[in-house]
């Protein structure tokens, strides 16, 4: 598995109030050439087969929007005993300039990954810092960010390579600064 390039949404904690629409937030990461590309992963490798069979003759984005909606609203965290199949699932988007691109969302956050290596320059395998990095992969990125933003669902939104972290929304609040590596 290559690094990959993180850019990290934070969204609104849970509170009786919290109203997070995925569908919108979701919808917004629909520019730019960006489409969606199925569901992540495709198959079942344990079992040799779709775990969605439920989803067959449905339109997919639909069924994952509704699947992770109804886990956001009630705040849905994998335990421990669960099976990796009740989590929330993941997508993929396409776009002519990146041979993968997915999304993975969480109770707390949603995050777009790249492998690393699509957002560096040819002579680059790895990140290693802004000289190695392609202004069009980040610009599209950074576009990306913007028109989450627009949605106001999210709280902070953080840009990492594989070896970067992220800052708490508490602790960006307390000051600190956030993760916006090279953004």
């Amino acid at each position: 598995m290559p690094p990959y390039y993180s850019t990290f949404m934070t969204l609104q904690e849970f509170s009786p109030k919290r109203d997070i629409s995925l569908s919108s937030i979701y919808g917004a990461l629909l520019i730019n050439d960006f489409k969606f590309g199925g569901k992540y992963p495709v198959d079942d490798w344990e079992n040799g087969g779709d775990y969605r069979n439920e989803w067959k003759n449905h339109d997919e984005w639909e069924c994952i929007i509704s699947w992770n909606q109804e886990r956001i609203d009630r705040n849905f965290r994998i335990g421990w005993t669960q099976n990796w199949k009740e989590d929330y699932q993941q997508f993929l988007l396409h776009h002519p300039l990146f041979k993968e691109c997915r999304v993975i969302t969480s109770s707390s956050h949603i995050s777009i990954i790249v492998p690393e290596y699509e957002i560096t320059l040819p002579k680059f395998e790895y990140y290693e810092g802004i000289q190695s990095i392609s202004i069009e992969s980040i610009q599209l990125l950074k576009e990306l960010s913007l028109s989450v933003w627009s949605t106001h669902a999210v709280n902070s939104i953080q840009t990492a390579p594989e070896n970067g972290g992220y800052t708490s929304y508490k602790r960006i609040i307390e000051s600190n600064l956030p993760f916006i590596e090279p953004i």
